[in-house]
């Protein structure tokens, strides 16, 4: 690879990191305030193939059986999108945004991101729920 080329992806790859830094929810492990105020998502896979080491936004899910729903985790700020990575049918999948812009944040509440899977491509959604809805 010359220089030129170098130098170009890593100017790439630290502006994703700068953008997603300023948009990214905080580490796992993060409280809500004592209020109850916060965003609380959860993560659903709705494809029909489990999902191993999700990861969405910063936050670790863990594996997600399809069909299946996991608990929730507080975030501070959240979209309607986010990063994710996982690996569905041994092959390594994911999204990454390019950035938020003129997006409206998720606000406090419940939410699930419903990630699915079809023709190889994977997508992700976000649906507001009622507090601490099961899933259906």
């Amino acid at each position: 690879m010359n220089c030129r080329v170098c130098a170009t992806m890593l100017g790439l790859f630290l502006a994703a990191h700068s953008i997603a830094a300023q948009g990214a929810p905080p580490q796992a492990g993060t409280k809500a305030k004592a209020n109850g105020d916060g965003t609380r998502i959860r993560v659903r896979n709705s494809s029909g193939v489990d999902f191993e080491n999700v990861v969405v936004g910063s936050k670790h899910y863990g594996d997600i059986k399809a069909g299946a729903t996991t608990d929730y985790q507080t975030w501070e700020v959240a979209y309607r999108y986010a990063f994710v990575s996982l690996i569905a049918g041994s092959e390594p999948k994911g999204i990454q945004p390019i950035d938020f812009v003129r997006e409206q944040r998720l606000g406090h509440g419940y939410f699930t991101y419903v990630l699915s899977s079809e023709e190889g491509r994977l997508d992700i959604r976000a649906e507001r729920e009622s507090k601490g809805q099961s899933v259906k």
